[in-house]
């Protein structure tokens, strides 16, 4: 049976028809995981390696403590208001791995990296954050990433610290240059710590 519409009707439906279009469109691009290809090579600090001497070092667990579901987490996605949506932005990997690699290829361009013996270093990823500054012809990305390391000699703990990796990106692919270059920041820092390096020379107080 044909339903007879006024133009008025006829209109509002048109309109709400259009509206929920938008809705199903926007929502469906927020809602998708985006997995980032990171190809990740390790930025030794090789003069910072070059000091470093002692015990060798073991890579004990490398944890993901932020309490996310998917440990390949990167950034949840953002709506053009700015409000974070349930889409994300994954790695191939656990971020934290992208970490573990780091600290390895620096151990062992300090000569200081076992695989099977010696000291045990382990760390726990707390947080990994990203901030969108928006600029009138270009936008910047603030990242921090906070690791916590601890490092043991059998049951003995001799060392502990939390870090704050940095990195200010203002070109190029944002989402896979906050994990090389945040990362980097972390095990420079890892690796330039005077109590670090004092546990693994055996000096530490």
């Amino acid at each position: 049976m044909a339903v007879n519409l006024s133009y008025g009707e006829a209109k509002v439906k048109i309109k709400l028809v259009f509206v929920l279009l938008l809705a199903i469109a926007g929502s469906g691009c927020a809602l998708t995981q985006t997995v980032k290809q990171v190809d990740y090579v390790p930025s030794v600090d090789r003069e910072a390696a070059a000091k470093i001497s002692g015990k060798a070092v073991q890579i004990g667990l490398f944890g993901d403590n932020r309490g996310v579901e998917n440990p390949a987490l990167l950034f949840n996605k953002k709506n053009m208001y700015n409000n974070t949506m349930s889409g994300a932005y994954l790695a191939p990997k656990p971020l934290v791995e992208y970490v573990k690699d780091g600290v390895s290829a620096s151990l062992k361009e300090a000569g200081v990296f076992s695989d099977t013996s010696g000291l045990v270093l382990t760390a726990s990823l707390e947080d990994f954050d990203e901030e969108i500054l928006m600029g009138f012809w270009s936008s910047k990305m603030r990242t921090k990433m906070t690791v916590r390391f601890s490092l043991h000699d059998g049951s003995r703990q001799i060392w502990n610290d939390t870090i704050i990796g940095k990195a200010l990106i203002e070109k190029g692919d944002f989402v896979k240059q906050a994990v090389t270059l945040t990362t980097d920041d972390v095990v420079k820092q890892l690796m330039n710590n005077e109590q670090f390096k004092a546990a693994i020379s055996g000096s530490e107080k």
